[in-house]
């Protein structure tokens, strides 16, 4: 015998009801999926359309850089796609040309026009730097993967969207997770209750000592989590930048950065990650030059520290060690 999908519907032969697509509500008589008016959306499992909101221009008009030439790029604007905002009300930027280039980041040298990584046990710290430094006796100069001041959504770190238990509504068809604006990594504003982003950094400690930094916000209504290896750290509400470090020992690790949104009130969103650092990486850029903890010694340009055997320290310069 067939039952009847309650405020939901499905194509013929299916097994399971299923919420209407986005910007469409079940309706009772008719029992289809209608449409939401053009000032108006809504998720799927909503139970009555939304007002749409003015647009930002920070979130809603997605910035796409050119090639530098020259040292100059242009930089041009679309609207992002399956954008909830009041679109017939909002105009994108103006298209802006000869903005300068930062060829080379921290960890590289310019040679000949192009950017070339420092070689082990030697850094730079500035852009567009002209030679690396050697990291002398007594320090190391680990790898480290750097993300901030972005431009996009880094390719290193997966992002996705789910809908909690006790959520009614699926943003995820809408919103697929952190997004980049305002060069740094977000949530999209306005989430619904329940929502819950995710996003995570599969990353290998090299040396003994690793560790991993970000800055973040988290505003009421929110909540964001730290995840090393599937062990969960609370992380401090914050309307101001935070910072935010935890140690890592040698070896693979996943990182993860866990957002819900748990009221749903008509007020933006506020977490952010402005950057994240992890040192000590196998792979990634020589940023800078650190000094070796106590019991263990370099030579110049090293990449990790050599810890002193049983019964034996460092000299004072850190390069070699000694019976005491």
């Amino acid at each position: 015998m067939c039952k009847a999908c309650s405020m939901s519907t499905s194509a013929p032969g299916s097994s399971k009801c299923h919420s209407c697509p986005s910007n469409t509500l079940f309706n009772e008589v008719t029992e289809n999926c209608v449409a939401c008016n053009k000032d108006e959306f809504a998720y799927p499992g909503d139970k009555s359309c939304r007002q749409r909101r003015p647009c930002i221009t920070e979130y809603d008009a997605i910035a796409i850089y050119s090639k530098c030439v020259d040292n100059k790029k242009t930089i041009e604007y679309k609207l992002r796609e399956n954008s909830i905002c009041k679109v017939k009300d909002f105009v994108l930027p103006s298209k802006k040309t000869g903005v300068e280039c930062k060829l080379c980041s921290t960890g590289t040298y310019i040679k000949d026009g192009e950017c070339i990584d420092c070689p082990e046990g030697k850094y730079s710290i500035e852009y567009d730097s002209n030679a690396c430094i050697v990291c002398p006796q007594g320090y190391y100069a680990p790898k480290s993967l750097l993300f901030a001041d972005m431009e996009k959504f880094p390719e290193e770190i997966k992002t996705t969207c789910k809908q909690a238990e006790d959520a009614y509504v699926n943003p995820c068809d809408v919103h697929k997770g952190w997004v980049v604006y305002n060069r740094s990594i977000r949530v999209p504003p306005y989430l619904p209750k329940g929502t819950i982003l995710a996003m995570s950094l599969p990353i290998e400690i090299k040396g003994n000592v690793g560790q991993v930094e970000f800055i973040y916000t988290v505003g009421n209504n929110e909540e964001l989590s730290f995840v090393i290896d599937g062990d969960a750290n609370e992380i401090v509400q914050s309307n101001s930048e935070r910072t935010e470090r935890f140690d890592l020992t040698k070896g693979k690790h996943i990182l993860e950065w866990v957002y819900k949104r748990t009221e749903e009130k008509d007020e933006v969103t506020h977490a952010m990650i402005k950057s994240i650092s992890v040192t000590g990486t196998v792979i990634g850029l020589t940023r800078q030059c650190l000094k070796c903890p106590k019991g263990f010694i370099t030579e110049e340009q090293a990449t990790e520290c050599t810890q002193c055997p049983l019964g034996m320290i460092p000299n004072t310069d850190s390069a070699s060690f000694y019976n005491f």
